[in-house]
C-alpha cells in the first residue's frame, strides 16, 4: 500500500514537473518573438476599446460592422480590460494561457499512469511550446491561442465518445460545449466542430452509434452557431460577417496559394508530422483507446489542413492557421507513443527517448525558419503607436475622419473615426468587389477611391501607418488619379516621440476639421499646413499641434485674401525669433514684415493671392502653432 502511495507522488511530481518545463520552454520561445503583435489584433482591441467606452462592439462611429472574425476572443480581451488591464498585455496574458492549457490538455489527455507515459506527454507539449507557431502567436495578440486551448481540450475529452459504451449526456456536453466555445472564438470555428465530429463518425466506421455521437456532439456548437448568426443579423444586419466578403474567395490562385501555404508550414513541422505518424502506423495492428484518440486527432488536423488550402492559406508570419494542426498533432505524437509503449513496452523508452530527440531537433530548426524569423523582423506596428499617439493628442477634441489601409495600431491608438481603406471594417467597401477579385494579397485587394473621396477624409495615411506620398493600394491610387485630390489635400510631414521618435507622412485635407479656417473677416492656418525644407508637424510643450521650424528656416503659405486691411499675427507658446512677411503673389513683391511675430498690411486687389512666410531667427528649433490674418477695421 506505501509503495504504491509512493509511486503515484513520484508520478504526481514527475507530472508537475514535465508541465513545469514545458510552460518554461514555451516562455522562453514566446520572449523570442516579444515584442511582436499582429496589426490585426489592434482592430479587435479598438473593438473592445469602444465596447468598454460604451460605443458598442462597433469599429467607429455610424452603422456597426462585424469587422473582427473573433467574438469570444474580442470580449474575453475587453473583460480584462474591464478589469483594468491594459488591452495589449491582456491580449498577450489570454495569448500565454491560452498556450498553457492546450500543453495541459495535451498531458491530461494522456490519462497518466506511468513514468514513461509522462515522458511521451512531454514530448508533444514541448513539441507545441518549441513550435514558432505557438511562440509568436502566444504574444501576436489574435485568437489561436484560445482556439488552440479550446480544441485540445475538447479533443482530451473526447475518449468516452470514442469507446464502445454509449456515453454519459456528461461526456457528450463537456466536449460539445468546448467545441460552442471554438464557434465564437474564430467565425470559422464550425469547421474544427465539424472536423472533431467526422472523426467520432470515421472511428466508428460510419455506423449508426457514431453518427448518433456526432450529431450530440454538434448541438451545442449549433447553438452557438446559430446564436450569432442571430446577433449579426439583429445587431449588424449582415448574415455574413464583413471580414468573409473581403477575404473570401474560391479561385485557382487561392487554392495554389492555400497549397503552397501548407505545405511550407508541413515541411516546418515535418518531424512534429513523423513523430505523431509513426506511432500510429506501428501500433495500428492493436487499436486500443489510445490508438483511436491519436486517430481521432489526425482527422482533424486533415481536415482543417484541407480547409485552410481551400480558402488560400493566410498572410501573417509563423504559419498562423497551422496552430490547429499543431496542437491536434502535438497530441496525437503523445498519445500515439503512449499506445506504441503498450504494444511493445521494453521499447517505451527507446521510442520516447527518440520523440525527444527529434523535438529538440524541431526547437533547434524553428529560429531558421522563413515565416518564423518574419516574426521576429515584423515591428511596423510599433510605429503605427507612435503616429496614433500623436495624432490623438494632436486632435482629439475635433474628431477628424481619418482613411487609412493598415488601420490596426494607427487606428487603436489614435481612437479617431476611421474609415478603412480596405473594407474589412468598412460595409460598402467589402460589398463591392472587383472583377479580379481573388488573385490578389487576401484582405488588400479591395478599394473604392470615388466612395473614398465621397467621405472626404481629414487625414488620409497611404500604406503603413507612417504613411507615404505615393499610394499603394486601390483605393489609395483611385483617389489620387481624381483630380480633385491634389487641390484638396497637402502632403504634412509629422513627427511624432513617444515613447519613440517616428516620422510620418500624412495627407491632410485643407479644409474641413483639421484645415483652414476662413470666413470674410478671418483666415486662420494650422501651422502643419505651411510648406517648408526640413519642417515637421509636432507636439509643442503644452502637447498643441503645430509646426516645427529648422534653425534658421522658413516656412510660407499662400492663400487668396479680398481686398482690405489685415493683421497676420503668429500663434505660438514662445513667438520670439519669429519674423513674419507678406509677398503678393502675382508680382513677388513684398507688402509688409516685421520682426516680432505680428504684422500689419494692405491688399489692393479686389481678390489677390498672398504669400505668408514666417522664419526663424534663432538657432534653436521654434514651434508655431498657427497664423491667424484678421481683418482690421
Amino acid at each position: 500500500m506505501g509503495g504504491r502511495f509512493t509511486g503515484r507522488i513520484a508520478l504526481a511530481v514527475a507530472c508537475a514537473a514535465a508541465l513545469a518545463a514545458a510552460v518554461v520552454a514555451l516562455a522562453l520561445n514566446a520572449r523570442h518573438y516579444y515584442p511582436f503583435i499582429s496589426d490585426d489584433s489592434f482592430i479587435s482591441l479598438r473593438y473592445a476599446q469602444r465596447l468598454l467606452a460604451g460605443d458598442g462592439l462597433t469599429w467607429t462611429d455610424g452603422p456597426p460592422v462585424e469587422g473582427y472574425s473573433n467574438l469570444l476572443w474580442t470580449l474575453a480581451c475587453a473583460a480584462l480590460g474591464g478589469a483594468g488591464l491594459d488591452l495589449v498585455v491582456a491580449s498577450r496574458a489570454l495569448g500565454l494561457l491560452g498556450f498553457a492549457a492546450a500543453l495541459v490538455a495535451i498531458l491530461w489527455a494522456v490519462r497518466l499512469a506511468r513514468m514513461s507515459e509522462v515522458a511521451a506527454a512531454l514530448v508533444g507539449m514541448l513539441a507545441l511550446a518549441a513550435s514558432g507557431a505557438a511562440g509568436a502567436w502566444a504574444v501576436g495578440g489574435l485568437e489561436q491561442p484560445m482556439v488552440a486551448a479550446l480544441l485540445a481540450w475538447a479533443l482530451a475529452a473526447c475518449p468516452p465518445l470514442l469507446a464502445e459504451e454509449p456515453p454519459t449526456r456528461r461526456q457528450v456536453g463537456v466536449p460539445g460545449l468546448l467545441l460552442a466555445l471554438v464557434t465564437l472564438a474564430r467565425a470559422d470555428g464550425a469547421v474544427l466542430v465539424a472536423a472533431v465530429c467526422a472523426g467520432v463518425v470515421v472511428m466508428h466506421r460510419l455506423r449508426w452509434p457514431g453518427w448518433r455521437r456526432g450529431l450530440l456532439l454538434a448541438a451545442l456548437p449549433a447553438a452557438a452557431f446559430l446564436g450569432q448568426l442571430a446577433f449579426r443579423v439583429i445587431y449588424y444586419d449582415a448574415w455574413i460577417p464583413n471580414t468573409a466578403l473581403v477575404k473570401v474567395a474560391f479561385t485557382l490562385d487561392r487554392l495554389r496559394g492555400g497549397g503552397a501555404y501548407v505545405l511550407a508550414a508541413a515541411r516546418s513541422s515535418a518531424l512534429v508530422l513523423l513523430v505523431a505518424a509513426l506511432p500510429l502506423v506501428a501500433g495500428a495492428h492493436r487499436r486500443g483507446p489510445r490508438w483511436r484518440h491519436a486517430c481521432l486527432a489526425w482527422i482533424v488536423a486533415a481536415i482543417w489542413a484541407a480547409y485552410v488550402v481551400f480558402i488560400g492559406g493566410d498572410i501573417f508570419p509563423a504559419h498562423r492557421h497551422f496552430v490547429p494542426v499543431l496542437v491536434a498533432l502535438c497530441m496525437a505524437a503523445a498519445l500515439g507513443l503512449c499506445a506504441l509503449a503498450e504494444r511493445w513496452p521494453r521499447a517505451r523508452w527507446i521510442a520516447v527517448g527518440a520523440g525527444l530527440a527529434a523535438v529538440a531537433v524541431f526547437a533547434a530548426l524553428q529560429p531558421a525558419d522563413k515565416e518564423n524569423r518574419r516574426a521576429v523582423s515584423e515591428r511596423w506596428e510599433g510605429n503605427g503607436e507612435v503616429v496614433g499617439r500623436l495624432l490623438d493628442s494632436a486632435f482629439r477634441d475635433r474628431e477628424p475622419l481619418m482613411a487609412a489601409a493598415a488601420v490596426g495600431s494607427l487606428c487603436y491608438w489614435a481612437k479617431l473615426p476611421a474609415l478603412d481603406m480596405l473594407g474589412l471594417n468598412d460595409r460598402h467597401i467589402a460589398s463591392h468587389r472587383p472583377g479580379d477579385f481573388g488573385t490578389g494579397l487576401i484582405g488588400h485587394e479591395l478599394g473604392d477611391g470615388a466612395y473614398a473621396m465621397s467621405r472626404r477624409p481629414d487625414l488620409l495615411v497611404f500604406c503603413g501607418p507612417t504613411g507615404r506620398s505615393r499610394p499603394c493600394s486601390r483605393g489609395e491610387k483611385e483617389m489620387v488619379a481624381d483630380p480633385q485630390f491634389g487641390r484638396a489635400y497637402q502632403l504634412v510631414r509629422f513627427r511624432g516621440t513617444v515613447p519613440r521618435a517616428v516620422d510620418a507622412q500624412i495627407w491632410v485635407r485643407r479644409s474641413g476639421r483639421i484645415g483652414i479656417e476662413a470666413s470674410p473677416d478671418l483666415v486662420r492656418v494650422p501651422g502643419y499646413l505651411l510648406t517648408g525644407r526640413d519642417v515637421r508637424a509636432e507636439l509643442d510643450e503644452e502637447h498643441r499641434i503645430g509646426l516645427r521650424l529648422p534653425p534658421r528656416g522658413s516656412a510660407q503659405v499662400t492663400l487668396p485674401l479680398p481686398a482690405g486691411h489685415w493683421r497676420a499675427r503668429l500663434e505660438s507658446a514662445a513667438a520670439s525669433g519669429l519674423a513674419i512677411s507678406v509677398t503678393s503673389s502675382s508680382d513677388h513683391r513684398e507688402i509688409s514684415r516685421a520682426e516680432t511675430g505680428e504684422v500689419v498690411f494692405e491688399v489692393d486687389d479686389v481678390s489677390a493671392q498672398v504669400s505668408v512666410r514666417v522664419e526663424s531667427r534663432s538657432s534653436g528649433r521654434p514651434h508655431m502653432r498657427a497664423v491667424v490674418i484678421e481683418r482690421r477695421p
